[in-house]
């Protein structure tokens, strides 16, 4: 008992740190696309700023909450995968916090229905390669590593406009 009660004093003081320090990135302006497409697929410690941070004990409790909120930063975000993980982020967090057993329920029943419907991660050479074919640019011309994930998912919508529109227009013809 003793030592659990030190593990979550430890884990506190870690959580605390990170937070006073700020170094990780809070806002999807902030964070390269290359690291979120790695948050999202789990890999939290991507949230840091600095890659020397990445082999370190992180505070997952933390950066769950952050990615929670970094979901809700986006103005239109077209992808269900992303959504659900986001709720079950936060089913866990109620459970958790309220042990309230409708939370559980809500989160193995979404947890159930991404295994069986989902199954996928995200793909960022996909998400690239859309971009860049429906812009004419040359493969490998957008920097995952330096594209801020803001900018990188308006392309991506402009994308689908104009795909739309050209779909639209051969259907005319």
């Amino acid at each position: 008992m003793i030592n659990e009660f030190i593990k979550g004093f430890r884990k506190g003081i870690s959580i605390a740190k990170s937070a006073k320090k700020k170094n990780y990135y809070e806002h999807i302006d902030e964070v390269p696309v290359y690291n979120f497409f790695k948050i999202a697929n789990g890999k939290y410690q991507y949230l840091y700023k600095d890659k020397k941070d990445y082999d370190s004990d992180y505070p997952k409790e933390l950066f769950r909450i952050v990615f929670t909120n970094m979901y809700f930063q986006f103005r239109k975000l077209d992808n269900t995968y992303l959504r659900d993980k986001a709720k079950l982020e936060i089913y866990w967090s109620r459970w958790i916090s309220g042990g309230e057993y409708r939370w559980k329920n809500e989160f193995n029943t979404l947890a159930n229905k991404i295994e069986t419907e989902v199954k996928k991660e995200l793909n960022l050479d996909d998400f690239t390669d859309f971009i860049e074919r429906t812009f004419n640019n040359s493969v490998g011309s957008l920097d995952v590593y330096k594209v801020s994930t803001s900018k990188a998912f308006n392309n991506y919508h402009r994308a689908v406009e104009i795909n739309k529109t050209r779909d639209a227009n051969n259907k005319t013809k």
